[in-house]
């Protein structure tokens, strides 16, 4: 018994080193997904997982395993696997100067004060919420926010793409709109992704759409654009019964869905992204992206991306060889126009699946072309869909997200609304 409390504390201590640094033993997609996997929820989800090894360690103990030398040293190994993943997560407690470090440098020290006070007034006090740490079913029972589900938004020929409402209860007339596009690789995936953000930014007078879109293999690039395209067509046409204000959505999504976001806010008006409903003003007046990928062609050069590059044919059909046209018009940092709208960039620099560069890449190109309201959030110990469950990391990052979305709103209202001005 004590042999086998050793081998299930050396896995645990593989398990915390591939948190720190995702195993590559393997040169095989599924392997290397299944790290990740597996580095995302003991990361993130870290109290959990001490929580379940103090119970395997409790039977253990009750076993005898504990009566052996080798039983001490299988305990000493868990115990130091749990005080190092304690120390990150202690890290990632204490992030939020860092972060506020650097919206202090995006935005300017002042940029709370050009935040309406009306808006401002609706911040969420920073406070950990425990309960939903531990049971994150609670953040879609908040009493100030409703749900409407499964609204079709697109029907045509066997292709149904359904959205959801995210709303406060108690809404006006003219709510801004937080377009939520889930991620999964373009092939995988549902709306259901996002919940933290979109309830959050309920609860302060937003109304937020989670949609769905076709998905790869059957759905080829740039089906996957389009679809979301349609969405915000339909909330220009539709919202307004729902409470919102069409004139001002902000897109916003991780992975997969932060490059379909980036490209969509890139790309208004674009015909062969509309087709049959291309005189439908498509604008966004903003972007949140997490943890995207803005370049196709790159992963194609760089031999450690093999894994992306592969999930790109099956997204594409093609390779930049093939059709670099194609390629280039898939990728946001090269569509980036005059006037792109204001973007938010965020990266965790211990994302196993993208690399910091490809976001300091996409951001480099957004300053060349002057883009307004630009932030680029560099953020430590931090993995791909953090994002997905109130994490941690996540509550100490939505609020700077919320004000960065409550500043776009403020600018918005006192240009087209100057009597709303402080």
């Amino acid at each position: 018994m004590a042999i086998l409390f050793l081998l299930w504390s050396m896995v645990c201590a593989v398990l915390t080193f591939n948190v720190f640094r995702p195993l590559r033993l393997i040169k095989d997609g599924k392997f290397y997904f299944a790290t990740f996997v597996f580095g995302w929820l003991i990361g993130d989800l870290v109290f959990h997982w001490i929580v379940f090894n103090l119970g395997i360690a409790l039977l253990f103990y009750l076993a005898g395993a504990l009566e052996s030398d080798i039983g001490q040293i299988a305990l000493m190994l868990s115990f130091s696997s749990w005080v190092i993943l304690g120390f990150r997560a202690k890290m990632h407690y204490r992030m939020g100067p860092l972060i506020q470090n650097q919206m202090n440098a995006a935005l300017g020290a002042d940029y709370k004060s050009k935040i309406l006070p009306e808006f401002r007034q609706k911040f969420i006090p920073f406070a950990f919420d425990w309960k939903a740490y531990w049971n994150p079913a609670v953040l879609s029972k908040n009493p100030q926010i409703e749900i409407i589900s499964d609204i079709v938004f697109f029907e045509e020929r066997g292709c149904r793409l359904l959205l959801d409402i995210y709303r406060p209860r108690n809404h006006s007339n003219a709510c801004p709109v937080l377009l939520q596009v889930h991620g999964g690789g373009w092939t995988i995936g549902t709306k259901n992704q996002g919940i933290p953000l979109m309830t959050r930014m309920a609860s302060q007078g937003w109304i937020c759409f989670a949609i769905s879109y076709r998905l790869s293999p059957q759905a080829i690039f740039p089906d996957h654009v389009i679809d979301c395209k349609r969405a915000v067509a339909w909330i220009k046409e539709h919202g307004i019964k729902y409470g919102a204000d069409p004139d001002f959505i902000i897109i916003t999504g991780g992975s997969s869905g932060a490059h379909l976001s980036a490209l969509t806010a890139l790309t208004p008006n674009q015909a062969d992204l509309q087709p049959q409903f291309e005189t439908v003003d498509t604008t966004i007046q903003g972007c949140v992206a997490f943890y995207g990928i803005y370049d196709f062609e790159a992963p194609f050069q760089i031999p450690r991306n093999k894994e992306l590059a592969g999930l790109l044919k099956t997204v594409m059909r093609s390779t930049p060889e093939t059709e670099p046209k194609k390629f280039r018009q898939a990728s946001p940092v090269r569509r980036i126009s005059r006037n792109p709208p204001p973007f938010m960039i965020l990266q965790g620099d211990s994302d196993a699946l993208v690399p910091m560069r490809e976001a300091r890449n996409f951001y480099q190109a957004l300053q060349k072309a002057n883009t307004p309201r630009l932030v680029f959030l560099h953020l430590p110990m931090v993995k791909h869909s953090f994002d997905t469950l109130p994490t941690i990391p996540t509550q100490q990052i939505l609020p700077y997200v919320e004000q960065y979305l409550s500043l776009l709103r403020s600018d918005y209202a006192q240009k087209n609304f100057p009597a709303e001005k402080s």
